[in-house]
């Protein structure tokens, strides 16, 4: 088989995108922090990376017409949960070190709120985990949707929040390549919206890998886009103007 020329994000919101795309291109997979590694070493000639990844290296990345990871308002997997504490003006926050895109979502909207939310960033990802750090955790992707067969209490939904705000859906990851590499990636817009009996697949495999009723399962990849857009440039070009700003 050919090495991997396209390399996704590995968490179950990408499990339809990979379905869809694996008879038609060389696909890997891993998280955003792999992901980077290797379209910078040359690994792989694309990846999907966190948005804020790409923004730290547009030195030497690229965005291209691929995929991209966003919603148009509420995300499901990027939650701020506590173990029963109500919202507060200010709060300490654990985060993992996997969030930082959504971390900078979250600080928008408390910044909305006037809210002085502390975040403190931690190696652990997992709810439980983080709870015990902090009143507060910041939980994204499939440690978030582990959260609904819990008893943790969700303060928000991040992306909801943010698209309530900025009124634009959340943009969380994005396909770069280097800008020194001269080859191209092979058109895939054509599969980035995966077909319905592909959901369906997905659906059911995620649940039961997760343990949690396919409803959730369903109403999480309805939620998911992958496309591009106008909307998502726009989303683009205003978190970049923020991170360019916090830069000076």
């Amino acid at each position: 088989m050919n090495d991997p020329v396209y390399s996704i994000l590995s968490y179950t919101h990408s499990d339809p995108l990979y379905n869809s795309l694996s008879d038609r291109i060389n696909v890997a997979r891993g998280t955003p922090r792999e992901n980077l590694e290797n379209v910078l070493d040359g690994s792989v000639l694309a990846s999907v990376v966190s948005l804020y990844s790409y923004f730290r290296n547009t030195g030497d990345l690229e965005r291209i017409n691929a995929t991209n990871i966003h919603t148009l308002s509420t995300t499901g997997s990027t939650l701020l949960v506590s173990d029963g504490h109500t919202i507060k003006k200010s709060m300490r926050i654990s985060i993992s070190n996997e969030t930082e895109t959504t971390k900078e979502y979250l600080r928008l909207v408390l910044t909305s709120l006037k809210i002085d939310g502390k975040m403190i960033e931690s190696q652990n990802t997992g709810a439980e985990d983080l709870l015990n750090e902090n009143e507060y955790a910041l939980v994204i992707g499939d440690e978030a949707l582990k959260v609904y067969k819990t008893s943790f209490r969700i303060i928000m939904d991040v992306g909801y929040e943010f698209s309530r705000f900025f009124h634009m859906g959340p943009v969380y990851a994005v396909t770069v390549k280097r800008k020194d590499s001269g080859l191209r990636l092979p058109d895939i817009s054509d599969f980035v919206i995966p077909d319905m009996k592909i959901i369906d697949e997905c659906t059911g495999a995620a649940a039961r890998r997760l343990s949690l009723p396919e409803d959730i399962l369903g109403w999480y990849y309805g939620l998911m886009k992958y496309d591009e857009n106008k909307w998502v440039e726009s989303a683009i070009s205003l978190m970049e103007s923020f991170f360019t700003k916090e830069k000076r």
